[in-house]
């Protein structure tokens, strides 16, 4: 016996999902791109943020390459890897 969608014996077994990421920040980019900041709440890499490059239709991007190719126009500020270069560069000197 088959039970349908609409027979009042079903009842839900999903338990409702958490979120496994915090928004840090939301920033509005060129032409109607947002780029929301992301921190992980749990797994191997929790604490770590990443960015979400949201396009004007609300299709999310979770690399910046991938944006990139749908008309993203990117940035070193929009990548962050300036910054965490100039970061590691002034640790090196700091040492010597």
């Amino acid at each position: 016996m088959f039970l349908h969608h609409g027979d009042p014996k079903i009842t839900s077994t999903c338990k409702p999902t958490l979120r496994k990421f915090e928004v840090i920040a939301t920033a509005d980019a060129q032409d109607g791109w947002q780029i929301e900041t992301r921190k992980r709440l749990s797994g191997k890499m929790k604490n770590y943020t990443y960015k979400v490059f949201i396009d004007p239709h609300g299709t999310k991007y979770y690399s910046l390459a991938k944006a990139v190719q749908v008309g993203f126009k990117a940035s070193a500020a929009d990548d962050g890897r300036k910054t965490r270069h100039q970061k590691l560069k002034k640790k090196k000197s700091k040492a010597e």
